[in-house]
C-alpha cells in the first residue's frame, strides 16, 4: 500500500525546528500557531517515524507551541518563550505531563510587545556556551525590563502555581 497525503502548499516547512522540541525526555510535536502551517506536523511525524523516532507526546488543541520558542540548556534546565507562537497552555500541559525532563523550567513570556520579528524565544536569545548566552541588544538593560518576563517552574506539578 503506498499512503498517500494531500496538503496544501508548504512554503514554511523549510523552517524544521518549528514542528517539534526534543527535551530530555524525547521527542514532542508541537501544533503551530497558524492554522495553514497545520499540516507541516504531520509531514515531520512521519518523517521522523520513518527514522525511528517515535514522539513522547504531542501538543494537543487548542493550545499552541512551536519549536523555536524552545532552548534546552543542560541537564536541569531549560527555557521555554510564551508569546505570539507557543501558548501558555502549552507551557502548562508539558509540566502536567512531565515532557521536559528537567528540574527546572524558565518560561520567558513576551507579554508586552508580542512583535512578529521576535516570534520565537531563539530570535532574541540564545546559548551559545557553558558561560556565555548572547540576547538582542535592543530588550537588554533596564529600561527594558517591560518587554520580557521571566518565571521558574519546577517540574513537578506540587511545586508551580495554578496558572
Amino acid at each position: 500500500m503506498n499512503p498517500q497525503y494531500n496538503f496544501e502548499p508548504m512554503g514554511n516547512t523549510v523552517f524544521t525546528r518549528d514542528q517539534q522540541i526534543v527535551t530530555r525526555k524525547g521527542l514532542v510535536m508541537g501544533r503551530m500557531a497558524l492554522r495553514p502551517r497545520d499540516g507541516e506536523v504531520e509531514v515531520m511525524k512521519h518523517c521522523l517515524q520513518h527514522l525511528g523516532l517515535n514522539p513522547i507526546g504531542s501538543i494537543p488543541a487548542p493550545f499552541t507551541l512551536e519549536g523555536g520558542d524552545f532552548i534546552p540548556a543542560g541537564e536541569d534546565l531549560c527555557f521555554l518563550g510564551v508569546g505570539i507562537r507557543t501558548s501558555i497552555h502549552a507551557a502548562r500541559y508539558m509540566l502536567d505531563n512531565d515532557l521536559y525532563g528537567t528540574r527546572r523550567v524558565a518560561l520567558v513570556q513576551d507579554v508586552f510587545e508580542q512583535c512578529q520579528y521576535r516570534m520565537h524565544l531563539d530570535t532574541v536569545f540564545n546559548i551559545a556556551s557553558e558561560k556565555v548566552a548572547v540576547m538582542l541588544s535592543t530588550i537588554m538593560g533596564k529600561d527594558k525590563v517591560q518587554i520580557s518576563a521571566s518565571q521558574s517552574f519546577m517540574s513537578l506539578s506540587r511545586f508551580y502555581p495554578r496558572m
